[in-house]
């Protein structure tokens, strides 16, 4: 358990996040002829961020508790940092998608 949750339902929730995620980013296509290219940098993006992450946090963790930066509780602030500044990227994101016309025309 984490959180107090199960672990079957955080992989749900997870999955649905994701789903959330892309659903959100194909929606926020220009034109339907650059759907395939968005979809491609954004897979990419996670795939690194999916990669990197595990040993980034990992390796911030032991960084803070060997030094004791922060009583060793810093790779929290930094994580809560970082999950801010996306938080105000999102909120950047346009509210409205845009009008998709019918010709095929750029």
């Amino acid at each position: 358990m984490v959180c107090g949750l199960p672990s079957e339902l955080l992989v749900v929730l997870n999955d649905l996040f994701s789903a959330c995620v892309f659903i959100y980013i194909t929606a926020s296509v220009p034109n339907k002829h650059s759907r395939g290219a968005i979809n491609g940098l954004s897979q990419t993006t996670v795939s690194i961020a999916r990669a990197i992450g595990p040993a980034l946090s990992t390796s911030l963790f032991s960084l803070s508790a060997e030094h004791k930066i922060l009583g060793g509780y810093a790779v929290y602030a930094i994580l809560f940092s970082l999950s801010t500044l996306a938080l105000l990227l999102a909120v950047q994101l346009p509210h409205e998608m845009w009008e998709e016309h019918d010709k095929d025309t750029p």
